[in-house]
């Protein structure tokens, strides 16, 4: 619980702006943190001290400078915008709670990756793994045996 709000770990990245790059780490480093007494670099510790709060505009930059700009929206009202038309060309970096919100952005991403079925299946998947809070491996295996099943289907209808 965060703020009154449940919110799921294990199947989602955290992504913070660092000089020159972006730090990427599991959504379940704090249990790492606060169960095994894992104690991140202090870089990384001194980034997220230092990163403005997510979603918001001067975050949006910092990923843009640091990150792979053509994933990134300038703003929060881009991103917005990005989400609102579907996605296509924009992805969101952050927690599973955007995609929660509009599956399409990572379905933008798994059709590239030419993953159609999984990214069929995205949206049942992620209100599945955030109900029965699924590890992140579960969630994966899951939208990978659609995908699988999909392409068998696919084969066999030929």
């Amino acid at each position: 619980m965060f703020e009154g709000q449940r919110i799921p770990v294990g199947i989602a990245n955290l992504f913070v702006p660092g000089p020159g790059f972006l730090y990427a780490a599991p959504s379940l480093i704090l249990h790492y943190m606060e169960t095994h007494d894992f104690s991140p670099p202090a870089a990384f510790q001194e980034a997220v001290l230092a990163c403005p709060p997510p979603h918001s505009d001067a975050y949006f930059e910092l990923v843009r400078q640091n990150g792979p700009a053509q994933w990134v929206p300038r703003t929060q009202d881009a991103a917005a915008s990005a989400l609102s038309a579907g996605g296509a060309g924009s992805v969101m970096l952050g927690t599973s709670r955007n995609m929660m919100g509009n599956p399409a952005v990572a379905g933008v991403l798994l059709q590239d990756l030419s993953l159609p079925h999984a990214a069929t299946a995205l949206r049942a998947w992620l209100f599945r793994a955030a109900a029965e809070e699924l590890t992140y491996a579960d969630f994966l295996e899951g939208l990978l045996t659609e995908e699988l099943a999909g392409r068998w289907r696919d084969e066999s209808k030929q």
